[in-house]
């Protein structure tokens, strides 16, 4: 029986958790989706292949950990690795979104080494999103980690496929374009099933967050900017969790930005995506949204929440937490 392991390369904002989500709960005897601990394997591998903790950057619980801790994580990531070598399915799926930032030349050589002992194949697939697609969407998704910057640049595409490359060979390699013109039924669930052959039909997981409107995003990017020096992230993290929450629906216009924004970042990144596009054979920039109110940088977003602030008091309600926040908030938009 000819075996073969297909690694998903989740790229930024490419629908990866609703994929991973539909993987785990995916019945199908000729496919098993690799049972790592995590949904996600991107731990798992960096942890199996690197053994470094501080490779797991954006994985708070990781980062965070005792030695003891991530020594026994450790022991467990390696044997369920080892039982998911040994699956009797003829497909084993693995799907990490911080692989081949994370990994290094030789490391990616050794788990291509370790795979290829396992199976007769190995197979990679990556779903890249347009940069004017990208940009709002990585944008909104760092502001809800604290970010309190603009920061547009394209993933750097040729720094972390250029040694994936060279290490797996270009001709394993499958990339499609992530929109949904582009995807079967314009959703990624279906198109990736369609494009591996699994008969069945998968089970829909998590969907990434809801999209925060311009509104909710410049008040929370507004509370990060006034971040106190040396505050609890966990507390931080919280709060940013609760405004999340009190915003959801709030608010109408589209995330977007000014071209002076994004015609610097393309200037400095430009080769990144004509790299990527000369690679895969298909449009990496996209078009801009033809939004109302395009962000012009952190003095307009601010003035965004300064208009929005008595709402967003009104949503939060009354108590101690919330008084808290909004007297941050008020700093912040005041401040300027």
């Amino acid at each position: 029986m000819k075996r073969t392991c297909i690694l998903h390369l989740g790229f930024p904002k490419t629908g990866t958790t609703a994929l991973q989500g539909a993987l785990t709960r995916m019945r199908d005897p000729e496919f098993s989706y690799a049972r790592l601990g995590n949904e996600n394997h991107s731990v798992p591998l960096i942890l199996r292949f690197t053994g470094d903790q501080a490779r797991c950057k954006g994985y708070g619980d990781v980062e965070r950990s005792g030695l003891v801790k991530i020594a026994l994580k450790k022991a467990l990531i390696r044997l369920a690795f080892a039982r998911a070598m040994r699956s009797p399915a003829p497909n084993l799926i693995l799907s990490a979104e911080s692989v081949l930032f994370a990994l290094r030349e030789a490391e990616l050589a050794d788990m291509r080494d370790h795979l290829e002992r396992h199976f007769d194949e190995l197979r990679l697939i990556a779903y890249l999103r347009p940069y004017h697609a990208l940009a709002p969407s990585a944008w909104q998704q760092r502001v809800r980690r604290g970010v309190s910057k603009i920061a547009l640049n394209p993933p750097m595409y040729r720094k972390v496929l250029e040694p994936a490359l060279r290490v797996f060979g270009r001709e394993r390699f499958s990339f499609q374009l992530f929109d949904k013109a582009a995807l079967k039924d314009g959703d990624i669930v279906d198109d990736f099933a369609a494009r591996l052959g699994i008969s069945t039909s998968l089970p829909r997981g998590p969907r990434d967050f809801a999209s925060l409107s311009l509104e909710a995003a410049a008040l929370l990017f507004a509370h990060n900017l006034a971040a106190p020096p040396g505050a609890d992230p966990l507390a931080e993290a919280a709060d940013r969790a609760r405004i999340v929450q009190a915003l959801a629906g709030f608010g109408s216009a589209r995330i977007a930005f000014a071209a002076a924004l994004t015609n610097a970042a393309l200037a400095r990144h430009r080769g990144q995506i004509a790299f990527a596009e000369k690679l895969t054979g298909f449009d990496l920039l996209g078009s801009p949204d033809d939004a109302t109110s395009p962000i012009e940088g952190s003095a307009h977003l601010l003035a965004i929440a300064r208009e929005n602030l008595d709402a967003c008091a009104a949503l939060l309600g009354g108590d101690p937490a919330s008084e808290r926040i909004l007297g941050r908030l008020r700093h912040a938009v005041h401040a300027t």
